[in-house]
């Protein structure tokens, strides 16, 4: 690990792991694979209780699949249709939705070249029909 000097005369470590504030089903297995190896074989740990574990967990993971897939469903819902979203700065945009996008699990409206999360979605306008006689 690498240091370098900041102008107050501070040391800040280079590369440093930040810690996640969530855990996935491979975080889950190597936690795993850690307690089996590191038990103690005179008193193996309850079976049981790691398979409710797993199954926990792999129902965590096919909830949030379904999430996903409803707001890819959402999305694809509002293409071509004009929308209010409220930008960085919480400012309402309105715009038609050309695009969607699913990028690191997160699903995205493109309105004008620029990406809004779902959950920045405000209101969606009644499509405007012209009748002709």
């Amino acid at each position: 690990m690498t240091t370098s000097p900041v102008s107050t005369g501070v040391y800040v470590a280079q590369n440093e792991r930040v810690p996640s504030k969530t855990m996935d089903q491979e975080d889950f297995i190597r936690l795993l694979i850690t307690q089996m190896t590191h038990q103690d074989p005179t008193k193996p740990q309850d079976t049981g209780a790691m398979m409710e574990q797993m199954t926990a967990m792999s129902n965590l993971q096919a909830m949030n699949q379904m999430l996903t897939n409803s707001q890819v469903t959402l999305a694809q819902s509002l293409l071509g249709k004009t929308v209010s979203v409220n930008d960085s700065d919480n400012n309402l945009v309105t715009g038609v939705v050309s695009e969607m996008k699913v990028q690191n699990g997160t699903t995205y409206m493109v309105i004008d070249g620029v990406n809004y999360d779902l959950s920045d979605l405000y209101s969606v306008l009644p499509s405007t029909t012209s009748t002709t006689p």
